[in-house]
């Protein structure tokens, strides 16, 4: 399948699969868009923090503290074919060695949707963890979706599962 994608300047890496046997493509930093810390959300260019290594005026590393969530952009905008979407996944290694993971994961990316693509990051662990442009932060898998058509009904079809969810599955008839 050919995905055509625009990079929004010379730097961008370009999509990659890790290995030949890879579902999802690395999603790495190419730009920090906004920070929330406690519910406050602080501007693009993160105030005037002195502590944050800077390139000119650019930020290259970003912190980010416990709870708190960042929204980064990966650079391209992408077309995906009709009947496809994008899922972006959690890398694994992040969420086990740092505690960072893909808040809203997965997270989708319509077909019909043409602006950067972005990952929202969480970090659950106890530590500050260091975000620098260039890291791989997460995964694109390209899935088949299908479209639904639906219909109202007086009466769904039964099933032997109780109607309850949430643990009704562990309960013993």
């Amino acid at each position: 399948m050919e995905i055509k994608f625009k990079r929004k300047h010379d730097g961008v890496h370009i999509p990659k699969y890790a290995t030949e046997g890879s579902a999802g493509f690395d999603l790495r930093v190419d730009s920090f868009k906004t920070y929330y810390q406690d519910g406050n959300a602080t501007p693009r260019d993160f105030a005037t923090d002195p502590n944050i290594p800077r390139d000119g005026e650019e930020v290259q590393t970003m912190y980010m503290f416990p709870g708190s969530r960042l929204l980064i952009g990966c650079g391209f905008k992408i077309a995906i074919p009709c009947g496809y979407a994008m899922d972006i996944r959690p890398r694994s290694g992040l969420a086990l060695l740092k505690g960072i993971a893909v808040l809203n994961s997965p997270g989708t990316i319509d077909s019909d949707y043409r602006g950067e693509i972005g990952v929202i990051l969480v970090n659950h662990s106890r530590d500050i963890v260091y975000i620098t442009k260039g890291d791989k932060v997460a995964q694109g898998v390209i899935i088949k979706v299908e479209t639904a058509e639906f219909k109202l009904a007086d009466h769904l079809p039964e099933t032997a599962r109780a109607e309850g969810g949430y643990g009704s599955t562990d309960i013993v008839n």
